[in-house]
């Protein structure tokens, strides 16, 4: 059994795969790892560039072919989420680490700082690191994503949080009872983990995010973004523990006043969803608590006050007052 298992997916990025497996080829490490790459069928030639590399480094590279009939659609879109899950499921390394294909690593010494760290102290379930932005013509955008004086420790407390999906390294459990089609995953499987263990930020640059056309969440609009937050927390209102539950409704309630200000009907479908989500579990809250979140969904529902951007304001901010959970501080 190897230590570590580098989880690759890959569709479309003929231009970018060979630089993402390089700076994976390229960690020095004292202990064994394998490459779990997963091509999704592309049609610009990334495929061969993928088998090219699997018979140089047949010791190392796991290549699975996957198949466009086995995509999994999300709000109708096509999405490689069947992919990442085949992927993940082929994983056999005590921990995984994260690379999408059109990414990649700066820092030789990444995996086995990371591995190092959770080997070290047991009680955390994951670690990330900060990352650099580049464009498609590989220009720098930004050459520190998060800033020095960010918190370094994250409980189950904290979620949810941005944590770079490329930089992420974790325990290898089994991930098979997720929900498959929660549409912004790595929020959501990062939520799921905290239950077990804290979450790390090693903050040094270690990785770098490329923003180009295809890429999935740096392409949508902004109406799209805020739509996959909102679903996001809805899902995630499914895995996190209760006293969890008013902080991720309030977020999800925030999402959709926003909303509100893009998309009329959209609004209006997803207050109807909120509504059923919540009913779910509404019994696990406090009569006050129900008072206030029925409270709430009276506010959304007031049309013409939502026009106003006052309004909109004060009820975020009502929201977030209302719905914050009352929980120890957790370390920095």
């Amino acid at each position: 059994m190897v230590k570590l298992s580098v989880l690759v997916t890959t569709y479309n990025h003929a231009n970018y795969i060979a630089q993402c497996l390089d700076s994976i080829l390229m960690q020095q490490t004292t202990f064994p790892f394998e490459i779990i790459l997963g091509e999704d069928e592309s049609t610009d030639g990334t495929r061969e560039i993928c088998k090219d590399y699997a018979q140089k480094h047949p010791d190392i590279i796991k290549l699975f072919l996957r198949s466009r009939k086995d995509v999994i659609y999300i709000n109708g879109k096509p999405t490689g989420r069947f992919n990442f899950l085949a992927s993940l499921k082929a994983c056999t390394g005590k921990y995984i680490a994260l690379c999408e294909g059109d990414d990649f690593w700066t820092d030789p010494l990444k995996l086995q700082k990371q591995v190092d760290f959770l080997e070290a102290n047991p009680e955390y379930e994951a670690c990330f690191t900060n990352i650099s932005i580049i464009d498609e013509k590989g220009r720098e955008v930004k050459n520190k994503m998060m800033k020095d004086n960010r918190r370094t420790v994250y409980t189950h407390a904290h979620m949810p949080i941005w944590a770079p999906t490329l930089t992420r390294v974790f325990r290898n459990r089994d991930f098979s009872k997720l929900y498959s089609e929660a549409p912004g995953f790595d929020t959501y499987m990062m939520v799921y983990q905290s239950k077990f263990g804290k979450v790390k930020l090693l903050n040094e640059v270690m990785g770098t995010y490329r923003l180009h056309q295809g890429s999935i969440y740096s392409s949508k609009s902004y109406l799209a973004r805020r739509e996959q937050h909102l679903q996001n927390m809805m899902a995630c209102l499914d895995i996190v523990e209760p006293y969890l539950r008013p902080k991720f409704l309030g977020i999800a309630f925030k999402k959709l006043v926003e909303i509100h200000t893009l998309d009329h009907n959209l609004f209006a479908a997803y207050h109807k969803q909120l509504k059923v989500k919540y009913k779910a579990f509404k019994t696990q809250f406090s009569p006050t608590l129900r008072f206030k979140i029925a409270g709430y969904f009276v506010m959304l529902s007031l049309r013409p006050c939502m026009r106003l951007a006052r309004y909109r304001t004060f009820l975020r901010k009502a929201i977030t007052r209302g719905l914050k959970p009352k929980i120890n501080k957790p370390e920095q």
